[in-house]
């Protein structure tokens, strides 16, 4: 597994080149999803909750209203029992069905996952080592005033040879390329498939790389969180999650992120405020334990927090740092904040920012977490209880921040030199290489690293696809 915590990605707000002129500064704006292209909420008779079971009986709309308190925290690594279930209209409600605050597991019974294969096809991309490589789709324009950017990309944890990317745009000549592109050649080749239009976030399990999950927002008609379980080819939104965007909050989603050690256990943040009038306005984050058929509202607890934010779980499990309950959560004016019981108390831990539309958070093999932001990048040695400000070289934001076991990799929203520091130092930093022309103005929103075949790749906003192959 990358150490990333799944990859926080990403960059929502879509102010990217080709949409400064269409969006402001903030993350504003109706919510522009299509709740008639999700289908309807299933109806479910009432249940209880009891220990490790959170839907109602009957039916696949189980949605919570609130934050059900923990139940007792029961022998580590097994779940406690669940709050007293109430009722929402037909749909089961139900508490945590995890541990307590304290109860949840570390890296109990923690397997990674077994590759059959980690070699590249014969048709893959030759790549110089130092050298980037632009592998974008043919005929997909980047890097003009109309044209096309990247926002979130994956690969599968399990087949290096398989890349997805998220291409977005708002011009007349961009419009038509929009969509999820797949490689399964390392980049040699592209085929664009679903229907998403303005995709965020992609996951791919570990365990299932046909499961995978995307939020789309900001802009288009498939605003939402999204399932496919043939590897991309058709999404579809939960009936549970239409059931909560209609009735209280919205389908304008910003981030969505996995535990590193459950692919099920998902969090999901959103790009504009919530509509139900008891939010006052905010967004929050809703978590789900089993995949998406029921979810945990967790709101807003600060009155600025209005919409556009990560959230990302604080836990490496191949390292043993952190746990399923400590989590961090980005804003774009209120800095960042941690919790250590899954979301029902805060601690305010940095104000700088995460950057506009998205970010990412990287592991050391020493443990040392990196997190992007605005302005500056952030170190810490606590995993996130505390932050030390960074500044490789003078930039206003950064989207995106990776390792491959020996160096660090960041580069600014805007442009600029990629740069890179040793893992064990983190402090310096310095240029890589000789960057292409296109990085002057474009950076990396997202960056993934293949550990096996030694080589990185970045969806470099305006920019299109790269891939580097690092020095020995």
């Amino acid at each position: 597994m990358m150490r990333s915590t799944w990859g926080a990605t990403l960059w929502a707000g879509a102010c990217s080149l080709a949409c400064l002129s269409a969006c402001s500064g903030s993350d504003g704006g109706p919510d522009t999803g299509d709740p008639a292209a999700s289908g309807s909420a299933g109806e479910g008779a009432g249940g209880t909750a009891t220990s490790g079971q959170t839907s109602g009986a009957g039916g696949s709309s189980g949605v919570i209203a609130q934050a059900g308190s923990a139940g007792g925290g029961g022998r580590a690594g097994g779940g406690g029992g669940g709050g007293n279930g109430g009722s929402l209209g037909s749909a089961g409600t139900a508490g945590r069905s995890d541990a307590g605050a304290a109860g949840g597991r570390t890296d109990a019974g923690f397997t990674p996952p077994t590759c059959a294969s980690t070699q590249l096809p014969a048709g893959a991309p030759a790549l110089t080592p130092g050298v980037w490589k632009n592998l974008s789709p043919p005929g997909v324009p980047f890097n003009t005033m109309d044209g096309s950017f990247t926002q979130g990309m994956t690969t599968d944890p399990c087949n290096p040879a398989n890349l997805y990317v998220s291409i977005v745009g708002f011009g007349a000549v961009s419009l038509p390329h929009k969509g999820i592109y797949r490689s399964t050649d390392a980049g040699s080749s592209w085929t664009k498939m679903g229907k998403l239009e303005t995709v965020i976030n992609l996951r791919v399990d570990p365990n299932d790389p046909k499961h995978m999950y995307a939020v789309d927002g900001v802009t288009g008609s498939t605003n939402g969180f999204w399932i496919s379980t043939d590897g991309g080819d058709t999404w579809a939104i939960p009936d549970s999650f239409t059931k909560l965007a209609q009735s209280d909050l919205i389908f304008d989603s910003y981030h969505v992120e996995p535990d590193p050690a459950d692919f099920k256990h998902i969090l999901v943040t959103f790009h504009n405020p919530w509509k139900a009038a008891k939010y006052n306005g905010n967004s929050g984050i809703i978590e789900s334990m089993d995949g998406g058929s029921t979810w945990i509202v967790h709101p807003p607890i600060n009155p600025s927090w209005a919409g556009g934010y990560d959230a990302f779980f604080l836990y490496d499990p191949a390292l043993g740092i952190g746990n399923k309950n400590t989590w961090l959560f980005g804003t774009q004016g209120q800095g960042y904040w941690r919790t250590t019981d899954a979301g029902q108390t805060w601690t305010k831990v940095s104000d700088v920012n995460m950057d506009h539309g998205g970010g990412t958070l990287y592991y050391t093999k020493e443990g040392t977490l990196y997190a992007s932001g605005a302005p500056k990048l952030l170190r810490s040695t606590d995993n996130g209880a505390t932050w030390t400000p960074l500044t490789p070289y003078q930039f206003t934001a950064f989207l995106s921040v990776i390792g491959d076991g020996n160096r660090i990799y960041a580069a600014g929203h805007f442009g600029g030199k990629v740069m890179t520091s040793p893992e064990t130092d983190g402090l310096t930093w310095t240029a890589y290489g000789n960057d292409p022309a296109e990085f002057s103005s474009s950076g990396p929103f997202e960056m993934r690293f293949d550990a096996a075949n030694g080589i990185l790749y970045s969806a470099h906003t305006g920019a299109g696809i790269w891939a580097l192959k690092v020095k020995p």
